[in-house]
């Protein structure tokens, strides 16, 4: 599987190649992600409603730069595994339903 997204601070393309619970390849060396907690959007799952909130970073220092600027929001900024653990977590189940045609 292959993801791709950009910093949400300075636009740099961030990959990741996984094969299962593999991570085979990442670029930059360490994305952040920040995980907004609950209740900033639309009501129903993250992955569904499309949180622009929940967003990759090429590190550290965007991401503190990019939160610093929204003062309002509240969550914590994960690390590769953390983050691949996080989306597991709270989209396994509606990624599932939608490709089920559940949803």
């Amino acid at each position: 599987m292959n993801l791709a997204s950009d910093c949400a601070e300075c636009g740099e393309a961030i990959t990741v190649r996984m094969d299962g619970e593999r991570v085979l390849a990442v670029a930059p060396e360490s994305p952040i992600v920040f995980y907004v907690e609950r209740g900033c959007c639309e009501t129903g799952p993250a992955v569904i409603t499309h949180c622009p909130h929940i967003n990759f970073f090429c590190g550290a220092g965007h991401a503190s730069r990019w939160l610093a600027d929204r003062r309002d929001l509240r969550g914590p900024l994960l690390g590769l595994p953390q983050a691949i653990a996080a989306a597991r977590e709270h989209f396994d189940r509606a990624i599932r339903l939608v490709r089920e045609g559940a949803l």
